[in-house]
């Protein structure tokens, strides 16, 4: 990262220590981020689970899941915007963070989304009779678990 990126002038041992630290503030800032897609990825799993599998008690775990994305995502958001108005990053770093605040708020929509799939699960679990939708659900279940890994093209 150019010394640029946030303002300060690598000649003094101060501007060493400042880029060290926003480096490794960013490389925590990435790691919770993968944290996050697992939390949505697993909830993607769960609701899954409550619609294809019957898994009653899934929807349970799905909402406490909800939540644990909820605070994540806010608290990632909230580390995002701090990063960019107390460092002033430029070029990559800048392009990084807003990606992220953008991301934050889709994964935490797809987990909302996940949410309410496991409690339409749980509302068909009454109706046996509509027990064949479950291999389009498949399908649209993997896709989506697809996307969120990264992995579409």
């Amino acid at each position: 990262m150019s010394p640029l990126a946030i303002g300060v002038q690598l000649g003094s041992h101060g501007g060493r220590v400042a880029v060290e630290q926003f480096e490794r503030q960013l490389q925590r800032l990435r790691s919770d981020l993968l944290r996050l897609e697992t939390l949505v990825e697993s909830a993607c799993q769960l609701a899954y689970g409550v619609l294809i599998e019957r898994h009653f008690l899934s929807v349970e775990q799905l909402i406490q899941r909800g939540r644990d994305i909820d605070r994540s995502a806010q608290e990632l958001n909230r580390e995002a915007i701090a990063l960019l108005t107390l460092q002033a990053p430029v070029a990559e770093d800048l392009r990084f963070l807003v990606m992220l605040s953008h991301l934050c708020r889709d994964l935490e929509r797809i987990g909302d989304y996940a949410l309410e799939i496991g409690r339409a699960g749980q509302t068909l679990l009454r109706y046996p009779h509509l027990e064949h939708i479950g291999d389009h659900a498949t399908t649209i279940g993997q896709r989506v678990c697809f996307i969120v890994r990264g992995e579409a093209s």
